[in-house]
């Protein structure tokens, strides 16, 4: 049994080492999206006003 929860310990292991990357990109993306959506509603406001 303790060999099988060593497997899925180091299994476990890999598979948070293998997402990281795809984690900080994700993160990045979600930043740049809310960025654009503020940036987006600025300029609707600016095309309301004039």
């Amino acid at each position: 049994m303790a060999d099988v929860l060593d497997l899925m310990h180091a299994d476990l292991h890999d598979v948070k080492i293998a997402l990281g990357p795809l984690v900080r990109t994700v993160a990045s993306l979600e930043e740049t999206v809310r960025q654009l959506d503020k940036r987006v509603a600025r300029l609707e406001e600016q095309a309301v006003v004039k």
